[in-house]
């Protein structure tokens, strides 16, 4: 309808009939125009938070640097975050020795898999541990199976 309305009014009146059909086209297009924006908000708002994504954890305040694994589905903790989350040293050999299928030593530092942290909090008796094991258990584990987990 623009189109039908701009070249006669741009042939016969110059350019007040382009500035006359303005409104028929900002009707036609406005609606793209504010998708178009939304859709670069969001790429924006990806783009910016793209290293954050997936890391929001913190037990009582303690942040705690979670990574996701998709292909295993399962996540691994910081092994740092989680003894400071626990307020005691976690041994790297002690890890070494009894969870060796659940330790990752990565660039900026060793992670635990969620089943290795649960088994290794399993083990300690402390109020604290128990309290980070339930939190572990709910916040990391169990989301990262879909919701479709099962404990062994």
């Amino acid at each position: 309808m623009g189109l039908l309305l701009t070249w006669p009014a741009a042939h016969w009146m110059g350019v007040i009939g382009l500035l006359l059909t303005l409104p028929f086209w900002a009707h036609a297009f406005a609606p793209d125009l504010v998708a178009l924006a939304g859709l670069v908000r969001r790429g924006a708002r990806q783009w910016l938070w793209r290293a954050e994504s997936g890391q929001h954890y913190a037990f009582k305040g303690q942040p705690l640097r979670v990574l996701d694994d998709e292909l295993e589905r399962r996540r691994w903790i910081h092994v740092g975050d989680l003894a400071l989350a626990l307020e005691e040293p976690i041994s790297l050999s002690g890890l070494r020795l009894r969870h060796a299928a659940g330790l990752q030593e990565l660039g900026d530092g060793a992670y635990l898999s969620d089943e290795a942290a649960l088994a290794y909090l399993a083990e300690r008796r402390a109020e604290r541990a128990v309290l980070l094991r339930r939190w572990v258990e709910r916040e990391v584990w169990f989301p990262a199976r879909g919701g479709k987990a099962q404990r062994r």
